[in-house]
């Protein structure tokens, strides 16, 4: 019989555990050694790993990712430098918002003209 499990510390996240890291075990006598610990955690890290796992779990089903795919956004997380990564949200959401407003502003100007007297053809097709 072939049993799955993994190593990790107490400390890690489930959300921290790679399928790299599971290991096979052959149980040939039918006793299998089992040491459990258990701690407790605050609401928002057991919220944020389960909306993680249910998200990843969501996407797996729907066919937009697999299951490799997902351990390589699990080693992102766990191997970048964290302010590496806040930088990396902050700019990307200061990107989204500044093609936001200026996609409402190109809407804004083109509703408001009655004729393209002085737009070139080139602004118009791009």
């Amino acid at each position: 019989m072939k049993v799955m499990y993994s190593l990790f510390g107490e400390k890690n996240w489930a959300v921290t555990i790679m399928c790299a890291s599971w290991l096979v075990v052959l149980i040939a006598s039918g006793q299998l050694p089992l040491s459990l610990s258990y701690g407790s955690i605050s609401l928002w890290v057991w919220q944020l790993q389960t909306l993680l796992e249910l998200q990843w779990a969501h996407q797996e089903e729907m066919g937009v990712v697999a299951a490799g795919d997902i351990d390589g956004v699990r080693k992102i997380i766990l191997e970048t430098n964290p302010y590496l990564l806040a930088a990396t949200v902050a700019v990307s959401l200061l990107h989204s918002i500044l093609n936001f407003f200026a996609f409402k502003n190109d809407v804004a100007f083109y509703n408001n003209q009655t004729d393209f007297t002085g737009i070139s053809v080139r602004s118009l097709v791009s």
